[in-house]
């Protein structure tokens, strides 16, 4: 992370230290690529005194090109990809506590089309909608030989508006918000029965909002700011597999949310 965020610091001060452009006009394409400061939260809904809640950093990077022009067709494709490792607080299957180290990786690309009006000299105002995927997978280090490994996925259309409010050349505030209509969510599991074990969830809506800062160094160069949230659900599953006959006893997955919070810094190239 030291070396990361040394790097991005570099690249600052050599694009400040070189600035000479002036007369700076508006280009419509960025193409960006950042490292993100992702604080996850997760909890599955369980009686007591059953648990099962997750929470550390996640640091992740991002890659995202987009087309804003006013009257045209609004266009972003991203990726991101986040790893790390968080503390597991939670329980057995007989309900005695567990504390152990997770660890995760995130996986989430998206493709969106939309439409970019112009109200003021000042503002642009982008509705949009668009697919997306996304996956998550974590693998609980308790300490022993065993392994036990979750993989969720789920696809979804996003439904979003995003507000930009440019004063000068060199500076935009912008708002992003969008909800997440979420669809064909599964789980697989590793490490209860000799074979994997996969299944359905149900499928529940998400939230995703950022607020980017982006600051012109040069007149084709950029770094972006971009607080963000990031808010999912899965829905509780059948029964995924019996595990005793007699008594019905059998797997499933309860329902769960998650939040994600933090800050990417981007460096992006304007044309």
């Amino acid at each position: 992370m030291r070396k990361v965020t040394t790097k991005f610091i570099a690249i600052f001060i050599f694009l400040v230290s070189h600035n000479t452009a002036y007369g700076w006009v508006y280009k419509p394409n960025i193409l960006e690529i950042g490292y993100s400061f992702n604080s996850y939260d997760y909890s599955e809904k369980l009686e007591a005194p059953f648990k099962s809640d997750e929470s550390g950093m996640v640091p992740g990077i991002i890659a995202k090109y987009h087309h804003r022009w006013p009257g045209n067709l609004y266009f972003m494709i991203s990726a991101e990809i986040s790893k790390g490792r968080t503390d597991y607080d939670g329980s057995r299957q007989d309900g005695t506590p567990a504390v152990a180290k997770t660890d995760n990786s995130f996986h989430r690309y998206e493709l969106c089309l939309g439409d970019t009006l112009w109200p003021t000299n000042t503002t642009t105002i982008s509705p949009y909608a668009g697919i997306g995927t996304g996956m998550w997978k974590r693998e609980l280090d308790d300490g022993t030989a065993s392994e036990y490994r979750e993989r969720y996925s789920l696809n979804y259309v996003p439904l979003g508006i995003i507000f930009v409010f440019e004063p000068t050349p060199w500076i935009a505030a912008s708002l992003d918000i969008a909800y997440h209509h979420t669809f064909g969510s599964q789980i697989k599991i590793d490490g209860i029965t000799s074979k994997s074990i996969s299944g359905d969830l149900g499928n529940e809506p998400g939230i995703y909002v950022e607020g980017p800062v982006t600051i012109r160094l040069r007149d084709s160069f950029v770094v972006r700011l971009v607080p963000f949230l990031y808010l999912r659900k899965f829905g509780e599953s059948d029964i995924l597999e019996i595990i005793d006959r007699e008594s019905g006893h059998g797997v499933m997955e309860p329902s769960s949310r998650s939040k994600t919070t933090g800050v990417s810094i981007r460096i992006g190239y304007l044309f």
